[in-house]
């Protein structure tokens, strides 16, 4: 099945509620074709950005472009846009087939062309069985296939999720969210989903726009925006990252636990107390006695604890003068070879560093 495809395109859009900004001069394109989420903290504007697009929201500045064409004043029915809602909003007198084929009756579409869609899509969802059943008869993972099915029934060029499986228990919103990125591959149609997940996001995007306090932070590839987070806020948003004290030595030059890193330090003079954030995945882990090797060690400090989490295991380790303790992943399998007790070393490399420019309380910090 191919459905039709759209580029999305928000210019300088800035939008405030009662004197408070929601929107701060956003720009955005989105790709004719792909999946793009926007990920970002509650209140933080992706809502609004997504009802922007829809049209259910009008801008106070700036411009949306569909396929080129500005549609900022155009009616929601008149831009091509699916939606589906946190909120599953099914006519509850209506079966799951009749409210699939809503859309289609509103559009004049004959009732066999409008049965065939039903059933069509009815069974794209995984639903083929369940056309002649009420909201209420269906569970919620359900509901939101057939929501899904009756928004991707008149073929819009952009189909817009504003947090679908929020609502969903675990291995329901895991399920579904295969399901609707299957779908979405499969139709081709433009999608833009709204979540404050970042495991849907990283899962099911081919690029994720990471909000923050009505601003875009990042935009890039899943890979992308957590291996190379472009700010402080991405980078401790997306994942778990440690927060290592350290001290600017000179140019390109960081101390941390006295030992040294090459990093980017422009903005900074010597002696600016910094902090480094590192994800848990990014440090290597040794026995004390193993010595220094390969890259920058960062000093000698005790296990004191070991989570299983699956396939990955959590070590903590403490170290004497740093104020909060570094979380280290590895395999399990490695984890076990490290009982609480041990003293171990760390490495990091300066690529998988970033130094954290919006840190506060610099007194607070430990000198390096």
């Amino acid at each position: 099945m191919t459905g039709t495809s759209a580029d999305v395109t928000l210019r300088s859009i800035s939008k405030s509620y009662a004197r408070q900004s929601v929107l701060n001069d956003i720009d955005l394109s989105i790709r004719g074709g792909e999946l793009l989420a926007v990920l970002g903290p509650s209140g933080c504007g992706k809502t609004t950005a997504l009802r922007v697009i829809a049209g259910l929201e009008r801008p106070d500045r700036g411009t949306v472009h569909i396929d080129g064409g500005e549609v900022t004043h155009r009616r929601i029915d008149k831009r091509g846009i699916g939606i589906v809602f946190q909120a599953y909003s099914l006519f509850p007198h209506q079966t799951a087939a009749e409210n699939v084929a809503y859309g289609l009756r509103v559009r004049g579409a004959s009732r066999s062309r409008r049965t065939a869609r039903a059933a069509e899509l009815l069974a794209l969802v995984g639903l083929a069985d369940h056309g002649a059943k009420y909201p209420q008869q269906l569970s919620g993972g359900q509901q939101q296939r057939v929501a899904l099915a009756r928004a991707i029934a008149i073929e819009p060029r952009v189909l817009l999720l504003d947090e679908p499986l929020s609502a969903l228990d675990a291995q329901v919103r895991v399920q579904l969210r295969e399901e609707i990125r299957r779908i979405q591959y499969e139709m081709g149609t433009t999608t833009v989903l709204v979540t404050h997940d970042q495991e849907e996001a990283l899962s099911m995007a081919d690029r994720v726009a990471v909000m923050h306090a009505g601003r875009i932070e990042q935009v890039g590839t899943p890979h992308e925006v957590y291996r190379r987070p472009a700010t402080a806020f991405v980078s401790s948003f997306i994942g778990v990252v440690n927060r290592i004290p350290g001290r600017v030595t000179g140019a390109g030059q960081v101390s941390a636990l006295a030992q040294q890193l090459d990093l980017a330090t422009a903005g900074y003079s010597t002696g600016d107390l910094v902090e480094l954030l590192v994800r848990p995945e990014h440090i290597s882990i040794r026995p004390e006695s193993d010595g220094p090797a390969g890259a920058t060690a960062i000093g000698t400090g005790v296990v004191t604890a070991l989570t299983l989490r699956g396939a990955i295991s959590s070590l903590t380790v403490v170290f004497p003068g740093l104020p909060n303790p570094i979380r280290v992943d590895l395999p399990s399998r490695e984890a076990q070879l490290f009982e609480r007790g041990y003293r171990v070393r760390l490495t990091v490399h300066a690529e998988d560093a970033l130094i954290d420019a919006a840190a506060a309380d610099p007194a607070a910090r430990v000198a390096a």
